[in-house]
């Protein structure tokens, strides 16, 4: 017989203690032996309630200790593979016979992720100067905060070509996923530099040919920026062709302020390199883009289709955080409940 649902229990024993009638006809109308129900009027008596009280289960392929040991482990390398923190397991511990994949779900029960890994990266020493990267973060934000977000433009530079592609697709299971090409225009990069504010792009360039130099950056400037915008805080990273007299003298005399991001802090940039992550997303959805005229049209429409929502979400998520607010990360729905294992 299928267990019957808590509702369905709770709703049996009410009506025999109501309606005062014997078990044999209430067993009869709600499909149930005479013994469970008395087990049910028994426990409704005693708890108020029929919830069914299960025993916590215990893991026994693995006690305690180990299961801590190979946490420690993996606090002191967290890029050890499931493999090789086996076999130390199992050099410490004899009777030890956990497989590196059970292993891995042992992990993921005490809420240790596996996930991609990023590098981060800050110097000690810049140019033979200690470095203090607190007060650098600081003095930047400062910086920032003496404008409204509608007063800042960030500027920089990208490498964009024809031969961008998603890393995942589709196929059939047991086949290769192949983003085939048969030109080699694939295999060229050219320069893409923007400008934009809290609401639009403020212009682009794509370059045919060459990097990114200071002469021609200030060409930029004059037709996008210069006579167009005053009062503005120019926020650009840390390359030759920007952290330069040119370009500061350049700036300065246009009526804006320039400030440079904290390097190796992309935070402090963050509001154009989502950006590039944008409308390169929509340029990998455009194939079979054989030259320059495409690749450039290509561009344009991947720009065009970045809403002004957008814009103001970067620049609100990097620099409009405010002061005496307590943001709070909502807790993770995917946190296990740690089990029980044996001493």
């Amino acid at each position: 017989m299928p267990h019957k649902t808590e509702d369905y229990k709770l709703s049996a024993v009410k009506f025999y203690l109501k309606n005062k009638q014997s078990m044999d006809k209430v067993c009869g109308i709600f499909d149930c032996k005479k013994s469970t129900l008395k087990d049910w009027v028994h426990k409704y008596k005693k708890q108020h309630n029929i919830t069914r009280n299960n025993r916590r289960p215990i893991s026994y392929k693995i006690n305690k200790e180990q299961v801590k040991t190979a946490i420690n482990l993996l606090k002191t390398n967290e890029q050890v593979t499931m493999s090789d923190l086996s076999l130390h397991l199992q050099d410490k511990y004899k009777d030890f016979s956990i497989t590196p994949q059970h292993l891995g779900s042992i992990l993921r029960d005490n809420n240790q992720t596996r996930k991609r890994t990023r590098h981060q990266h800050f110097p000690l020493k810049r140019r033979n100067i200690p470095t203090n990267q607190f007060k650098e973060m600081s003095d930047f934000y400062e910086t920032v905060k003496k404008y409204p977000l509608d007063k800042i433009i960030t500027l920089d530079e990208t490498s964009v070509g024809a031969g961008l592609y998603n890393n995942y697709s589709r196929c059939f299971l047991g086949k290769r996923c192949f983003y085939k090409t048969n030109d080699n225009f694939v295999f060229k990069k050219f320069t893409l530099l923007v400008a934009i504010s809290n609401s639009k792009c403020v212009g682009y360039e794509l370059y045919e040919k060459g990097g990114m130099k200071q002469e021609r950056l200030l060409e930029f400037f004059q037709k996008y920026i210069f006579g167009k915008y005053k009062d503005h805080l120019i926020i650009m990273d840390n390359a030759k062709s920007h952290n330069n007299n040119l370009m500061k003298e350049a700036i300065t005399k246009s009526g804006n302020e320039v400030l440079f991001a904290v390097p190796y802090t992309p935070d402090t940039n963050t509001t154009i390199e989502s950006y590039f992550n944008q409308i390169k997303g929509y340029m990998k959805k455009h194939r079979n883009v054989t030259n320059f005229q495409q690749l450039s049209h290509n561009v344009k429409q991947s720009i065009d289709k970045v809403k002004p929502s957008n814009y103001k979400n970067y620049f609100e998520y990097a620099y409009g955080k405010k002061e005496g607010v307590t943001y709070t990360k909502k807790p993770s729905t995917r946190k296990r409940k740690r089990k029980l294992y044996k001493e």
